[in-house]
C-alpha cells in the first residue's frame, strides 16, 4: 500500500489523526496519506491535523482536507474555496452558515490532493461559496472610487480581495 486516503468526523479527528500519525510512520512503503475531515463548524482549526501534518515529511505525505456538511447533488462547476486552515479562511465567504461542499466536489478534492505536490504536507479548509457571498464578488472590484464606504465615507475592507474564482 502506498496510499491511505480516509474519511473522517471532526468530532473524532484528534483522535482517530493522532493514530493515523503513528501508525503511517510505521509503513515504509507508504507514500501518500490524505484524511478528509468532516463536519468542520469553521476553517479555522481540525483537532490532530497538526499532528498528521507534523509526522509526514520525508518518509510520506501528508494532507488533512477539512470541510463543513457533505451534501448529494450539486452544480457542475461551481465555485468554492481551497486554503490554508487558519483564523481568516472561510469566516466571510459563507455569510454565517456552516460550510458546506457536495460529495462529489470533495472527493475529488481528495484525488487531485495525492497527485498536487503543493498540498503535502498541509493542513487544508475548503466550502462553496454562498449564494450570498457570489452576489458581492459579481460587483466591481472593491478598491479606490469602487469601495464600500462606511457612514463617514472611510472604505471599508474588502473581504473577498484574496479571493480565486474558476469556473
Amino acid at each position: 500500500v502506498t496510499s491511505w486516503i480516509l474519511q473522517v468526523d471532526v468530532s473524532e479527528s484528534e483522535k482517530v489523526l493522532g493514530e493515523v500519525a503513528e501508525l503511517a510512520k510505521s509503513v515504509d512503503a507508504l507514500k501518500n496519506v490524505v484524511a478528509l475531515v468532516v463536519g468542520a463548524e469553521d476553517m479555522s482549526s481540525v483537532p490532530g491535523a497538526d499532528a498528521l501534518v507534523a509526522a509526514g515529511g520525508d518518509s510520506f505525505s501528508a494532507t488533512v482536507l477539512a470541510v463543513g456538511e457533505l451534501y448529494d447533488g450539486g452544480k457542475e462547476g461551481g465555485f468554492y474555496h481551497v486554503g490554508p486552515l487558519g483564523a481568516s479562511s472561510g469566516k466571510t465567504a459563507t455569510e454565517g452558515q456552516a460550510p458546506r461542499m457536495s460529495k462529489k466536489l470533495a472527493y475529488q478534492l481528495v484525488a487531485h490532493s495525492l497527485s498536487i505536490e503543493s498540498t503535502s504536507n498541509s493542513a487544508l479548509g475548503a466550502y462553496e461559496y454562498s449564494p450570498e457571498a457570489l452576489s458581492k464578488l459579481s460587483e466591481p472590484y472593491l478598491e479606490e472610487k469602487f469601495a464600500e464606504r462606511d457612514d463617514d465615507g472611510e472604505p471599508l475592507p474588502d473581504e473577498f480581495k484574496d479571493v480565486k474564482m474558476e469556473g
